[in-house]
């Protein structure tokens, strides 16, 4: 499961969408199914059964087929604007240019001899999102790091001071006025029902 890719996951679906829905014809046509099937001396499940078994069996081939392609371990580095990655790309060596589509490119590379994948796919967190999930599905990443301009409450915190977050809150979450029944309240950040407000940062 975990050599499992998005592609590999949409042949899986593809494969038990096309079974279910032989079975379901088979079913529907009932008698004169049966009635083939009878004349051939082959029973309709088995069929059905034969053919799923085919396709899982192609899906697993391509599980391992993609699992030995992919690429080396890299390090996911992310800023909203271009600017923000400016320079970091002055210092990445043999850089590689990926145009995913006219919103997005990512450029791969080694800093301090580690594989990077970078991008400045844009602001706001579902430009974020669709960026790291690109590179999640088309790389291995161990470590996502966002780079770029902050802003901050603590008036002690200067420009080029390095934070470290213990962890991170969706300041962008707030059902602060849901009310679902009485006595209920929730935090800004937090999710409903489930009390999660904190993501935590990973600890490496």
């Amino acid at each position: 499961l975990a050599a499992m890719t998005s592609t590999s996951t949409r042949y899986l679906t593809v494969a038990v969408a096309l079974a279910s829905a032989a079975l379901v014809e088979a079913q529907k046509k009932g008698g004169k199914t049966k009635e083939c099937a009878a004349s051939d001396g082959i029973s309709p499940m088995l069929v059905m059964m034969v053919g799923l078994l085919t396709l899982v069996i192609i899906t697993l081939l391509l599980f391992v087929r993609e699992a030995s392609n992919k690429p080396e371990k890299r390090v996911a580095i992310l800023g909203a604007m271009p600017p923000e990655i400016a320079m970091l790309k002055k210092h990445v060596q043999n850089i590689g240019e990926i145009v995913v589509n006219p919103f997005l490119t990512m450029y791969t590379g080694s800093l301090h001899g580690k594989d990077v994948v970078f991008a400045s796919p844009g602001v706001g967190m579902v430009f974020a999102a669709t960026a790291v999930t690109t590179m999640i599905d088309k790389y291995d990443i161990v470590a996502v790091i966002f780079t770029g301009v902050a802003g901050g409450l603590k008036p002690k915190t200067k420009v080029g001071d390095i934070i470290l977050a213990a962890d991170v809150i969706n300041y962008d979450m707030d059902v602060t006025a849901f009310v679902p029944f009485p006595g209920a309240s929730f935090k800004r950040g937090e999710l409903p029902f489930i009390s999660w407000r904190e993501y935590p940062a990973d600890p490496r």
